[in-house]
């Protein structure tokens, strides 16, 4: 019995020491992993007048983390903070991650991105840019423009207004820097001695009634009315638009996808510019994105989404074939040429900036048609 009891007294502390060195070296060795992967700061209103966006693009860069193998799954991890697309918001949600050290920047938004981009900068770090002001990065050796012109869309609506025969045109816009620089690009290449702008009504985020505003661009009875904003001023201008019984050209850019639901009849008959992604795209990659979107979270992808998804799976190749250092992956985004994404062909340009196809499309009340007049 006393030998017994000798050798409980010698195995009890013997298993308990075992037992902590165990435990220690499994906790140590779980954020190896994570410590070595890539950490990416990604600000999105995920609440807020935007939340149902930042939502589905939050959705959309899980899922594309999640179909990626083994090693690239494992070389970056995704730190998601909620901006509401609020300057305020989007400094604190800023200040939180970057305690943290983060190796890369994903950003959505022109206002919350202009309210960071002093900080963002002073980070040194490559910040992928998910906005359509391709201005607010373009003196900025850090900052990639990671998504499709703002301005592109409108002067490809303009090109096409004018094949169609459309001689006057009425721009209602949203009242900010953005809308500006769209409203300015469709002018510049519509107007000339046999195309007029003949109204021109902007917008503000926060104004709810558009009959006044809607009743003042089509007063002049023009061929065709250009819109752009986007969320519910955007949704209440296209919709009185129809219950006006307006008979022309209605014209505006991929927004519309985004808020097909809310539209009568789906925004059927209107004309938008858009990338080549979604709604009467035939890309396979593209329609397997969708229907992903659609039977694993319930939702209904914009091009807003296609972007962080495709963030996601350009920065996960980066940084497996390239490198993990922020010049490693600067240089990476850079060297993007030709690659095949769920939105078309894509390459980088020597500004940072993308090069992205624009095709017409005329919506239905359930999908769009692809035109090539």
């Amino acid at each position: 019995m006393k030998i017994k009891k000798n050798l409980l007294l010698v195995v009890i502390p013997t298993v308990t020491v075992l037992a902590f060195v165990i435990f220690f070296a499994c906790r140590n060795r779980q954020p190896a992993s994570a410590d070595n992967a890539v950490q990416v700061g990604v600000i999105l209103p995920l609440t807020g007048s935007l939340g149902y966006e930042g939502t589905r693009m939050k959705d959309a860069m899980d899922l594309a983390l999640s179909q990626l193998d083994g090693e690239k799954q494992q070389c970056l991890k995704l730190n998601y903070e909620d901006g509401k697309f609020l300057v305020r918001d989007s400094i604190s949600a800023f200040n939180k991650l970057n305690e943290k050290g983060m190796d890369a920047w994903v950003i959505f938004g022109d206002t919350p991105l202009l309210g960071m981009k002093t900080l963002l900068e002073k980070t040194g770090k490559p910040v992928l840019c998910l906005i359509g002001a391709q201005d607010l990065v373009k003196d900025s050796q850090t900052f990639f423009h990671f998504s499709g012109s703002i301005t592109l869309p409108a002067i490809e609506n303009a090109k096409f207004a004018k094949r169609k025969g459309v001689k006057t045109v009425s721009l209602i816009y949203l009242n900010e820097q953005i809308g500006l620089e769209v409203k300015g690009a469709f002018e510049r290449e519509f107007i000339d001695e046999a195309h007029k702008v003949v109204a021109s009504e902007g917008f503000d985020m926060g104004q709810r009634t558009m009959k006044s505003l809607v009743a003042k661009a089509i007063a002049p009875n023009p061929n065709a009315v250009f819109v752009y904003g986007y969320t519910t001023p955007y949704i209440e201008i296209l919709n009185e638009l129809k219950k006006v019984g307006y008979r022309g050209m209605i014209l505006t850019d991929g927004n519309l996808a985004a808020v097909k639901p809310d539209l009568i009849g789906g925004g059927e008959g209107v004309w938008y510019a858009d990338f080549d992604f979604g709604d009467g795209c035939e890309n396979p990659e593209t329609k397997k994105f969708l229907h992903d979107m659609h039977n694993i979270y319930g939702e209904t992808a914009s091009s807003f989404s296609a972007f962080a998804y495709e963030a996601v799976r350009v920065l996960s190749t980066i940084i497996h074939d390239k490198g993990k250092t922020p010049t490693d992956i600067h240089s990476g985004l850079l060297a993007i040429k030709d690659y095949h994404s769920i939105f078309g062909v894509i390459s980088y340009r020597d500004n940072r900036e993308l090069e992205i196809p624009i095709v017409i499309k005329k919506a239905t009340w359930d999908s769009a048609q692809v035109v090539n007049d």
